[in-house]
This record gives structure tokens, sequence and C-alpha cells, in this order.
């Protein structure tokens, strides 16, 4: 018997598996080749990421129709916000192949997909699965592209509003997320939003011993007390407020080092030569492949995000960070999911940036005697992410929402 057709369209998809959203997009359509004919909507592949985590000849029977056009630079304000429009209308073209009876599997980046496809739905009737890693456009306003009070909002709140509701089902990747659109936007479908957090690549990322690691050796980082920060420097991530926490202790067991790169790194580069801050190192970008040996070069992980951050997010790397046997440090509000992760289960801790003082005391007070802590609450992390969040698990929950 012929097989149901899927289409899963995503900003982002293989080759750029080094890219979060890509991964996930792209395990997720080799997911649903079990029991679906999957053909892929995407974006153009990425200049910048040529490396993948995925074998090629694994998407054979795939159909992947790539909108080539607007590939802009994402760090600039301007040409990221030309970027998103226009991919969101190259998707939406695509759009108009998916048939009545079709599953339309959306992930929401680009931004204005989600209306597009909103539309999409109520003209052409097929079935349409939300698959929510941000919510717009409240973090519009928090990365400040837009304001809060002003008319641009409203209305673009508005129809974000209405387009999730043509929505069939609904995933969010957090507890938070959910009770942000139950909440504001969609008290009605309690029963149609579903959590289904990312998972941890437990198989690639586990932990090393600190001998193994190349980085710490290369960097010569060995006997301090390592909190390292790896992924996108962006706004949303307020790094500099960390940066500027950091000038405030005096640790001499210390070092905090940020791995990737992002639209505020090269300010905060310059923050650190201005002010002479010894004990941070920046290291590049690096590929998907190198990921396990970046992660295993600290002793604890840092997940930072504004405070004003609520429901519109979730980082996925905390779950890979976990997997590496690393405790959390979670800087940011404390009612979101992965501070409220951390602190049920006792895997790190948590401070909001309004609490300064207090997250000055707590790096002052961490100490090489004090590894041992340090080290159980990474173990028990792992353990968490190996029974809770392996990827097996977390796209069999998918699979079984979507058919």
């Amino acid at each position: 018997m012929k097989k149901k057709r899927i289409w899963v369209v995503s900003e982002v998809f293989y080759p750029d598996t080094d890219i979060a959203t890509a991964n996930i997009a792209t395990e997720i359509a080799l997911k649903f080749r079990e029991s679906f004919e999957v053909h892929v909507i995407c974006g153009p592949q990425d200049y910048e990421r040529k490396n993948s985590s995925v074998n090629g000849n694994e998407l054979e029977d795939i159909h992947i129709h790539r909108w080539k056009f607007f590939n802009y630079n994402k760090n600039h304000k301007l040409k990221r916000l030309i970027r998103v429009i226009g991919i969101s209308l190259g998707l939406f073209f695509y759009g108009f192949k998916i048939k009545k009876a079709d599953k339309a599997f959306v992930i929401s980046n680009p931004a204005f997909i989600t209306p597009f496809f909103g539309f999409l739905k109520w003209l052409k009737g097929f079935e349409y699965i939300l698959l929510m890693h941000d919510v717009f456009p409240e973090n519009l306003v928090v990365g400040g592209y837009i304001k809060e009070p002003s008319m641009l909002y409203h209305l673009t709140r508005s129809l974000f509003v209405k387009s999730r509701s043509t929505a069939d089902k609904i995933i969010v990747i957090g507890r938070d997320m959910k009770e942000l659109l139950l909440k504001h936007y969609l008290a009605n479908r309690r029963d149609d939003i579903v959590v289904i957090p990312n998972w941890a690549d437990t198989e690639a990322i586990f932990p090393l011993k600190e001998a193994q690691n190349k980085l710490l050796e290369e960097y010569q980082l060995h006997n301090k007390i390592i909190i390292l920060f790896a992924g996108n420097h962006g706004v949303l991530q307020n790094l500099l407020s960390f940066i500027k926490i950091i000038q405030q202790t005096n640790n001499p067991d210390m070092h905090y080092v940020f791995a990737g790169g992002g639209a505020t790194k090269n300010n905060l580069e310059l923050f650190v030569q201005q002010n002479s801050i010894e004990n941070v190192t920046f290291l590049p970008s690096y590929p998907r492949s190198e990921m396990n040996n970046v992660l295993n070069a600290c002793h604890i992980g840092l997940v930072s995000l504004s405070d004003e951050v609520y429901g519109v997010g979730v980082p996925s790397k905390s779950y890979n960070v976990l997997s590496a046997g690393k405790p959390i440090l979670f800087l940011g509000n404390t009612q979101t999911e992965i501070a409220q992760f951390v602190l049920e289960n006792g895997l790190g801790w948590a401070f909001e940036y309004r609490n300064k003082h207090a997250i000055v005391d707590f790096l002052n007070r961490l100490s090489m005697e004090g590894l041992s802590d340090i080290t159980t609450k990474g173990a028990k992390g792992r353990e968490m992410v190996k029974n809770y969040y392996k990827k097996e698990d977390v796209l069999e929950r998918i699979m079984n929402h979507v058919s």
C-alpha cells in the first residue's frame, strides 16, 4: 500500500546539520521515512556550514525542495529581516505543492512561516502539525526588533495567534512555552498542545577524561575550574551581562570559555580586551563533529538567556551539556524550562541576572576542593538524559503524535 505523504518544512536542513535546527529537522525526516513518503521544503544551504553528521545516502528516498535565495548574513539585523521574509515567502510558494490528503509538519523557523502555512492550511485543508522552537513576536521584542507597546507588535501578535490557531496539533519544547500559549493565546487548545523536548545525542556526546581533551592542553586550561558557553552568541543569550559579572569576581581558580559565534561575539571580545579581563578565552565556531571535545573542555556548562525571556524558546544545547556529564549553570528567568529542569533534578544551579550579587558570590565560592560536588551533579545529569532524553525516544514520541 502506498505510504501517506508528509512534508517537513524547515528553514534549514541537511547538509547544514551543524546547525541545531537543521539537525533536528533532518533526524525527524529520517524518522518519518519509516511510515511516510517524506518531502522536505527548506531554505538555502548555509555557505558557512559544510560539515554534516548525517550520511547523505540515508536521504536518497527523501524528496528535498530547496529555496535557494535570500541567503543573507544572519548576524546583521536588516539583512536578517530580509532573509527571514524572503525565505518564508519561498517556503510558502513551495507549500502550494502540498495536497489536501497530505500532512504538513512545520518547524517554526523562519518567523513568518507560521502565518504563511496557517493560510495554506485554511486554503487547502491538509493536516497541519506545528513544532514550535520559538514564540513570535515575543522573541522579536526581547531581541530589540520591535517594541511591545507599538501598533506593529499588536498587529504581528494577532497575525501569529490566528495562524497558530489553524494548526491541528502543536508541539512545544518546554512547559513554560505551553503555559505562555495557554495563558495568552490559545486557552481553548489545552489538549492539542503537547510538550516534547529536544533530545540529547547520548551516543555522540559522552564524558571524556580530562587527560583526553586536547583543547585543555592547547589553551593551557588545566588546574582551573572552567565554565563554558558553547553555541550562538546572540542578543537573547545576554552574554555581555555575564562577562560584566565575571569582571567583578576575584576567584583565581576560575576560567571562562566562550566557544562559537554570533551577532554579539565581536563586541564581547572587544569588551574583554578593553577591560583586560584575563580569565576569559574565546574559541571559534566548531563543527558538530567537534562538539563532544568542546563540551568536555569544562567542568560546568553555561546556559544564558535574558531575564525577559520566558516561554519563547528552550536552549537545545542544555541536554547535550548534560550528556557530556557536565552540570549546568543557568542564568536567566528561573521559571523557564531548563532552569526548572535543573533545579528539580539537582543538575546544577540557576540564578536570575537581576540577582547579580548572588551570581558573583557563587562564582567566588567555587574551588578545586569542591570538584566532587560538581562531578556528582554532572554524572547525575548524564544518567538523566540517557534515561529520559535519548534521541530515539524523543523521535518516537514525535512520530506517535503525528501518526
